[in-house]
């Protein structure tokens, strides 16, 4: 308890990947489609799950970010 995690999830065509602390953990394929980008959007819940902490300086990109901008990103937080 009390300790914050830098996570990221990155989608590059169907393949998602999970960042920790700037480091990939976890890879995926998923072809089922994005919804519309008018759909409403929920961050820590889906599907009658949720997740149970705290966010801060949540962002979204228009593009996927290379590894080392990943890495970067999580740099600057520190």
């Amino acid at each position: 308890m009390g300790r914050w995690y830098h996570l990221t999830v990155r989608r590059r065509g169907t393949t998602y990947t999970i960042y920790v602390d700037g480091a990939a953990v976890s890879k995926d394929d998923n072809t089922l489609p994005i919804p519309a980008a008018n759909a409403p959007l929920t961050i820590g819940q889906a599907e009658g799950l949720f997740v149970e902490g705290t966010l801060d300086d949540l962002m979204i990109f228009n593009r996927a970010l290379s590894s080392e901008e990943i890495q970067s990103v999580y740099d600057a937080g520190k």
